[in-house]
């Protein structure tokens, strides 16, 4: 049987060569762009600079800039960069980039956390682990590498629950997990849900005076934190990062559908692994035995809670970041990221029972319903490489096409998109709005109006012309 357990192993180690390849090549063709790749992109960089040049980054949209309703943490992390590598799409996705290769480092000791193996067969799970990852770029928009939020909250979202891991054994490490967890909340507004939901679990863990540290920490921190951007980001900072979110609506119907489609394989991979440490023993159980056996095997035994909180824990931030129109957009990133340690985690776990009992059937099958239900996980996320590597190669060719359209323009223009491009690569200080982030203006009556009160007596000056046709341009 063994023979088979190690086909397997090489198996989705040639499937995780794969998989680095195409994110690594891929990143590298996105990286060299001068333009945007995909939206916001380009308002990103210009709420970057916008900190640099001292100017607010919440205030009333107009036809010159339109705030985005991401949180701040990002564009202030982002400055040192802007500085260093000036106004290109370079500044924000070094911060993407660097957030990418922390959580790559995460993986492993998360993993090493959850297993305890050697450092060989961590570093095989870890590697493993983050080819499952990538392999689901294309479902994220190759956000892993881009100047937009997402690596930066992935970062915080495993620093925070790192920490808590490891203040089991150092005590001080619960104040790095709130200080993180602040940083999550200002970062993306659905980060908000892991330093709620911490202080429950470590009270269901009996760990009161635990929970009440956390808590008081997160809140001290998120105090200063919103002071701060309260009076130095704007005094639309309520409106743009609390009030437009929240009145967005649920998309339950819209995107339901990607929730089986993607994830069914770690729906199977969770059931098999309840199965396996409730055996036989729910059988016969009466109501108050059965709540006692699942306090027994899902929180008294600690390495089962913590998993199984990490995995539950970031679906809940992807759930209502992609069910929930706004800021969050496209987050299924996140609960991707935890299913792929997940996996690994049981496959380690079950691994090394099994090796220690060669003669057992019944493991052998374990470990090979997990290996199955992994390929089969690689094979949902799967994308087609060569179109994305001839897309970015389109993008690429007709780069300086589409910057000498953009600076040849006499008449001062409105870019309803990508508005900061023109700035950025020509010098040119007529500038347009983001279109999305007008969209997003629509539940706020107020905001709305007052940027089609600016938009049409831009108009009527008859100083802009308003550009419709955008095929020729980047977007």
């Amino acid at each position: 049987m063994k023979i088979f357990y190690y086909f397997a192993m090489i198996l989705s180690i040639a499937i995780s060569v794969v998989s680095f390849f195409a994110f690594g090549d891929l990143g590298y063709d996105i990286l060299r762009l001068k333009i945007n790749f995909g939206h916001f992109e380009d308002t990103s960089i210009h709420e970057i600079f916008r900190i640099i040049e001292g100017k607010k980054l919440f205030t009333s949209a107009t036809v010159e800039y339109a705030p985005l309703l991401y949180g701040p943490v990002y564009f202030y992390v982002a400055t040192p960069f802007a500085l260093i590598f000036g106004k290109s799409f370079l500044a924000g996705r070094i911060v993407s980039c660097l957030s990418t290769a922390l959580v790559c480092v995460f993986a492993y000791l998360l993993i090493k956390k959850f297993t305890r193996l050697s450092v060989r067969k961590n570093i095989y799970l870890a590697f493993v682990s983050l080819g499952l990852f990538f392999s689901a770029n294309e479902i994220f928009d190759f956000w892993l590498y881009t100047a937009k939020v997402d690596a930066l909250f992935l970062l915080f979202l495993v620093a925070t629950f790192y920490f808590l891991l490891q203040s089991e054994i150092k005590y001080y490490c619960i104040f790095i997990s709130a200080f993180f967890a602040s940083l999550l909340f200002f970062t993306k507004q659905n980060g908000l849900i892991l330093p709620l939901s911490i202080p429950l679990f470590l009270i269901l863990l009996k760990q009161k005076k635990k929970a009440l540290t956390f808590s008081a920490v997160f809140a001290s921190f998120s105090i200063i934190f919103f002071l701060f951007f309260y009076f130095h980001s704007g005094d639309k900072f309520f409106t743009f990062f609390i009030g437009i979110p929240k009145s967005h609506p649920w998309l339950w119907k819209t995107y339901a559908p990607e929730l089986a489609k993607f994830f069914l394989p770690t729906f199977g991979m969770f059931m098999l692994f309840l199965f396996t440490i409730f055996g036989t023993k729910i059988r016969n159980k009466r109501f108050r035995g059965l709540g006692l056996l699942v306090y027994q095997k899902l929180v008294k035994t600690k390495k089962n809670a913590h998993l199984v909180f990490f995995v539950f824990s970031f679906f809940l931030i992807s759930f209502t970041g992609r069910m929930k129109a706004g800021a969050v957009g496209n987050s299924w990133i996140f609960f991707v990221y935890a299913l792929s340690v997940f996996i690994m985690v049981l496959i380690g776990r079950y691994s090394e029972i099994y090796l220690r009992k060669e003669k057992n059937k019944w493991y052998f099958a374990h470990i090979s319903a997990f290996y199955l239900l992994l390929f089969f996980q690689f094979y949902i996320f799967a994308y087609d490489y060569s179109i994305q590597k001839k897309h970015i190669a389109h993008l690429k060719g007709n780069e300086e096409n589409s910057i000498s359209l953009l600076c040849g323009f006499k008449s001062p223009m409105l870019f309803p998109f990508a508005g900061y491009l023109p700035e950025m690569l020509c010098g040119n200080r007529d500038v347009g709005f983001q279109q999305q982030s007008v969209l997003d203006l629509i539940r706020d009556k107020n905001e709305f109006n007052r940027f089609v009160t600016f938009y049409k007596s831009a108009i009527e000056s008859g100083y802009y012309k308003t550009l419709i046709i955008t095929t020729e341009l980047p977007m």
